[in-house]
């Protein structure tokens, strides 16, 4: 670990590069750290890997059909929802939307998904 000559934290070495200062959190005037650190070191907690949840699907199989019109059928169906003059109208709009979405292949969609999901959190030792 590193640690901050003007106010002593400790940082994880895979976040300080070899040879360069570590984040200050101290004050933005620091010359002793980068003049971003405090900026950077802001994102640490709220950084998260997920790639595990990113799917694909060949656009020329029954699920890529299927995902590909339904989030077209999205497209259309979001500013029906958004510029809903009633919550009675919203709800219509979405139960139609729901009903469909099932009957493009969500639920092929969801299973692939969930497959490719699983493989990848496998591979990357993730629970």
């Amino acid at each position: 670990t590193a640690a901050c000559p003007a106010f002593p934290r400790t940082y994880p070495d895979t976040l300080v590069p070899k040879g360069s200062a570590p984040p200050c959190r101290h004050s933005l005037l620091c010359t002793a750290c980068p003049p971003n650190g405090q900026l950077e070191e802001w994102t640490f907690p709220y950084t998260h890997y997920m790639a595990q949840y990113d799917m694909r699907f060949d656009r020329n199989s029954k699920v890529g059909e299927a995902d590909i019109n339904i989030k077209e059928l999205w497209s259309q169906t979001l500013p029906g929802l958004l510029l809903a003059p009633s919550e009675e109208e919203f709800d219509r709009i979405l139960e139609e939307f729901v009903a469909k979405r099932e009957e493009l292949g969500f639920a092929l969609v969801m299973e692939e998904s969930t497959r490719q999901m699983r493989e990848t959190k496998e591979k990357l030792s993730i629970q």
